[in-house]
C-alpha cells in the first residue's frame, strides 16, 4: 500500500515520487532483518512505477513531451523563474520555516527533534532507521527544498513530512513516558493536532463553499450584456462563456497597458498574482512590488468599479508559500471602461 501511495503521489506531482524511497528502504529492511516475504517486498517496489504510470499514462504515449516538461519544471525550481522576479538562493530556509509553522506546527516540530534524539541514542535497528531517514531527508533538502522559487513550492515538502511525522510520534511517546507529565500527557496529541488545524480548517471550509470566481461569473452573466468585450487582468481569473462574450486575458506579470484595457468594455481583475507579489517582500524587491501596485492604482484611477468580491480572510493569507490562500478564492473586481480619451487623460 505504501508503494502504491508513493506511485500515485508521483503521478500527481513528479517530485513527490521521492517519497518512494521510504517504502523502498523499508521493504529492504523488512526482507533482510524482519524476515518479510520477498514477494511482499518486491510488490512494494513494483507498485511504485506501476501506479505512477497508471496515474500518468501520457508519459508512455509521449515520453518526449514528458521529458521536456520535466526539464522545464526542474529548471524553474532549481534555477529560478524566467525573469528572476521570485528567485532566491535561500529557498530551503523558507521551506523549513513553513514546515515548522504550518505543515507540522511548532509543538510537533519540537517533538521531531526529541524523536530523532531518542532513536539516535538507542542501539541496533533504531539507529539504522534514523540513519536511513537522514540519508533520505538531508539530500532531498539540499537538492529539492533548496528551490530557487519557494513562493510556489509548498508541494515540494510533501515527501519529507511523513518522516517528520514519524519522528514526532516517537518524540510524543517518549514524552508521555515521563512520570512527571503523566497527568497532562493527554494534552500532547491535542497540542500536536491543534496547531496545523488552525491553518487547515479555514481552508477546507472555504473549499466547501462556492469559489469567488464562480460567484463573480454568475454576476457577470446576469449583469453584463451578451457580446461585451471583457479583458481578464491576472491569472486565476473568472471562467466566462466565450460564446457569449469576447474574452481576452493577460496573465501574472504582464501588467496590461491602458491602451490594451481601453480595447475592452469591461475589465475583470483577479488579485491572485498581485496578492502573491505583495506578500513576498522577503524575496521580491520593493521596486517590482511598487510597479505592480502602480498598475492597480491605474485601474482604480481610470476605470469605473461596478462590482467587487473581496478575498476571504484566512489564517496564513499573508504568508509566503501558503498557496492555498493565494490561488483559491481570489479577490475580484469588475470595472467598466469609460471613454478611452477620458481614461487616458485621467491616467496621465
Amino acid at each position: 500500500l505504501a508503494g502504491a501511495a508513493a506511485g500515485l503521489a508521483g503521478s500527481n506531482r513528479y517530485n513527490a515520487a521521492a517519497v518512494a524511497l521510504i517504502p523502498f528502504a523499508l521493504a529492504v529492511i523488512g526482507v533482510l532483518r524482519w524476515k518479510l516475504d520477498r514477494r511482499v517486498g518486491a510488490a512494494a517496489w513494483i507498485a511504485v512505477p506501476l501506479l505512477f504510470l497508471g496515474g500518468s499514462p501520457q508519459i508512455l504515449r509521449d515520453f518526449g513531451g514528458f521529458w521536456n516538461d520535466f526539464q522545464r519544471i526542474f529548471s524553474a525550481y532549481s534555477v529560478g523563474d524566467i525573469n528572476a522576479v521570485q528567485t532566491t538562493p535561500y529557498g530551503m530556509l523558507f521551506e523549513y520555516r513553513y514546515i515548522v509553522i504550518v505543515a507540522l506546527g511548532i509543538p510537533a516540530a519540537l517533538l521531531t527533534g526529541i524523536g530523532a534524539a531518542v532513536l539516535a541514542r538507542r542501539a541496533g535497528c533504531n539507529r539504522l532507521v534514523i540513519g536511513l531517514l537522514a540519508l533520505y531527508v538531508i539530500p532531498y533538502s539540499l537538492v529539492v527544498l533548496r528551490t530557487a522559487i519557494p513562493a510556489h513550492a509548498d508541494q515540494l515538502q510533501l515527501p519529507v513530512i511523513p518522516v517528520f511525522a514519524l519522528l514526532t510520534g516517537v518524540g510524543a511517546a517518549a514524552l508521555a513516558r515521563i512520570g512527571a507529565l503523566r497527568r497532562v500527557r493527554a494534552a500532547i496529541p491535542v497540542l500536536l493536532v491543534l496547531s496545523p488545524l488552525l491553518f487547515t480548517v479555514p481552508v477546507v471550509t472555504r473549499f466547501a463553499g462556492t469559489d469567488t470566481r464562480l460567484l463573480m461569473s454568475a454576476w457577470i452573466t446576469a449583469n453584463v450584456p451578451e457580446g461585451a468585450r471583457i479583458h481578464l487582468d491576472g491569472s486565476y481569473n473568472v471562467p466566462l462563456d466565450q460564446g457569449r462574450y469576447q474574452v481576452t486575458q493577460s496573465y501574472g506579470g504582464e501588467l496590461p497597458s491602458l491602451e490594451t484595457l481601453c480595447a475592452a468594455d469591461y475589465v475583470v481583475l483577479s488579485d491572485a498574482w498581485y496578492h502573491d507579489i505583495a506578500r513576498a517582500g522577503e524575496i521580491i524587491n520593493a521596486e517590482y512590488r511598487a510597479t505592480a501596485q502602480t498598475h492597480l492604482d491605474l485601474l482604480d484611477r481610470t476605470l469605473i468599479e461596478i462590482a467587487r468580491i473581496p478575498r476571504p480572510a484566512l489564517v496564513g493569507n499573508d504568508m509566503l508559500i501558503h498557496t492555498a490562500s493565494s490561488w483559491h478564492d481570489p479577490g475580484l473586481i469588475v470595472y467598466a471602461v469609460p471613454d478611452c480619451a477620458l481614461a487616458s487623460a485621467n491616467g496621465g
